[in-house]
């Protein structure tokens, strides 16, 4: 007898999904009687990469009288070949290894006894069909996914080319503002006349001229004496040098100048060992 297609399927079957998910394996179970008189002929479909693996044979309930032998024959399109065999008195099972039909064939299976004139012997087997089905919808969204996830990252980079465009107008002028760029700044970009804004320790002012020795102790002893402070040497230097003024100066004992406008010194720059300028001629 040839199995029909709706023959081909069990309502009890398995879903299971593939490695990594890209694809579904779909597991239904085969059990089928054969008897000498009812070979059995499986026809394995040709679509979704169907194939039928059958992995167990075993004698029926009535097994098969003593001193009898059982020969299982399968095959491709009436090529059959021997496959397994039973003794008769002994209920045995016989692992088939995996016998396996490919999508699209014709699997064909068969027993004869010899040794015994009783047919009445039948062998049940037992496998699976297995398909192997791609999620093509699925694959679809994942593409379209990662298409998104790529333009999303174009975008991405997009973005930072555009606003990595250097500092602006507003950002070059906080940068002129900031004490720490200030060193940096042109001369020409200040306006003329503006100060500089000098950041704190960041430029040591130049060196100053050496300033003379401060007068000796006992010369402001005696100008705390006096009752009057002596102006410094250098406010000296910056009067007019008028004699009338110097006059005055040095009547009061503050350390004034001379008609010719100089500070009486010895030759050494320093003043007189007395503490006080010398007087007017």
């Amino acid at each position: 007898a040839t199995m029909s297609d709706e023959d081909d399927f069990s309502e009890d079957d398995m879903m299971m999904q593939g490695p990594g998910g890209s694809s579904i394996v779909r597991k239904e179970f085969f059990e089928k009687v054969i008897s000498p008189k009812e070979p059995l002929t499986v026809n394995v479909p040709e679509q979704d990469n169907w194939r039928l693996v059958v992995s167990q044979a075993c004698l029926g309930e009535h097994g098969a009288p003593d001193g009898c032998r059982v020969v299982l024959k399968a095959g491709v399109d009436k090529a059959e070949t021997v496959v397994g065999h039973f003794r008769g008195g002994v209920v045995e099972h016989i692992a088939l290894g995996g016998l396996e039909f490919a999508s699209g064939d014709q699997a064909v299976f068969s027993i004869s006894v010899t040794g015994s004139k009783d047919k009445n012997v039948n062998v049940h087997l037992s496998g699976y069909f297995e398909a192997i089905i791609h999620d093509d919808d699925q694959f679809d969204e994942d593409d379209e996914d990662d298409d998104d996830d790529d333009e999303l990252d174009e975008d991405e980079e997009d973005d930072e080319d555009e606003n990595d465009q250097g500092p602006t107008i507003a950002g070059k002028r906080k940068l002129l503002q900031h004490p720490k760029a200030s060193n940096d700044v042109d001369e020409e970009l200040i306006t003329p006349g503006a100060k500089k804004s000098q950041p704190v320790a960041q430029k040591k002012p130049a060196a100053k001229p050496a300033q003379k020795a401060p007068p000796p102790a006992e010369e402001d002893e005696e100008d705390e004496e006096d009752g009057e402070g002596e102006e410094d040497d250098e406010m000296d230097d910056d009067d007019d040098g008028e004699d009338g003024e110097e006059e005055d100066d040095d009547e009061e004992g503050g350390g004034g100048l001379d008609d010719d406008g100089e500070d009486d010194e010895d030759e050494d720059g320093d003043e007189d060992d007395g503490g006080e300028d010398d007087e007017d001629d």
